[in-house]
């Protein structure tokens, strides 16, 4: 997990909303860190194809691929 309530510092106005949350600098690089790694995923385009993937799956478009049928699986491509 990279955060928890633990880690996290809230500070309220008078009325008791949240105005500001504080954590340390080393975890805000963790986080940082973490959403470069994987802000590929949350692209438009990326999602996309993800979305084609599951359809394609789904209608069954696809080959299983084994040893003796890549050649198979290849034809099937490039069809």
């Amino acid at each position: 997990m990279l955060l928890d309530y633990t880690d996290v510092k809230f500070v309220h106005d008078n009325t008791g909303a949240t105005q500001e949350v504080i954590i340390d600098y080393t975890i805000f690089q963790k986080i940082e860190a973490f959403l470069a790694r994987h802000a590929y995923f949350y692209d438009e385009a990326v999602q996309k194809q993800l979305q084609s993937s599951e359809n394609d799956l789904t209608n069954g478009q696809y080959i299983e691929v084994k040893p003796n049928n890549i050649e198979d699986a290849m034809a099937w491509l490039h069809e």
